[in-house]
């Protein structure tokens, strides 16, 4: 779907809507293994004020809770956000984010390096409620998918 840019306005909305804490629900399915859910917690907060907005989160990697650290910005020009995720040990993953204002959809496609495309689709179901799919293709044949739900966590206020 093409993109339909953003103001620098509404993208900065867009990113301030995201700051906050969210409780993630992950469901992956490997080809040949059985489904695994987890739940997770994501910490959302401004990197840079009103530019980019970073994420920490702790998903389970082979069994172990593995730190990432994702950091996204709006491209005025390209009219795309910009994801770079960030895991030691490993190379820094960086995808463009279309978004659909009329589906309310984050969209992203990308290819590893054996070949395989994954394809991402986030729905913004409401201010608090985002649902997201990703699907791995190899050689045209699904190998992995991995659904999530992430629900806000009302912030606390402290006590007077």
């Amino acid at each position: 779907p093409l993109s339909e840019k953003l103001t620098p306005k509404e993208a900065r909305q867009f990113l301030a809507e995201e700051i906050g804490r969210w409780k993630a629900k992950v469901t992956e399915r490997a080809k040949g293994n059985t489904a695994k859910t987890y739940d997770d917690i994501i910490v959302v907060r401004w990197e840079e004020k009103g530019k980019v907005i970073r994420y920490e989160l702790n998903p389970m990697i082979n069994g172990e809770r593995v730190p990432i650290k994702g950091f996204m910005k709006y491209d005025a020009k390209e009219g795309v956000f910009i994801w770079r995720t960030q895991r030691e040990g490993f190379p820094d993953v960086i995808e463009r984010q279309t978004y659909d204002r009329n589906n309310n959809t984050l969209n992203a496609e990308s290819t590893f390096p054996n070949g395989a495309k994954r394809k991402i689709t986030w729905l913004k179901a409401g201010k608090d409620d985002w649902r997201g799919i990703q699907i791995v293709t190899f050689k045209g044949t699904v190998v992995y998918t991995c659904e999530t739900i992430l629900k806000r966590i009302p912030d606390i206020p402290p006590n007077p």
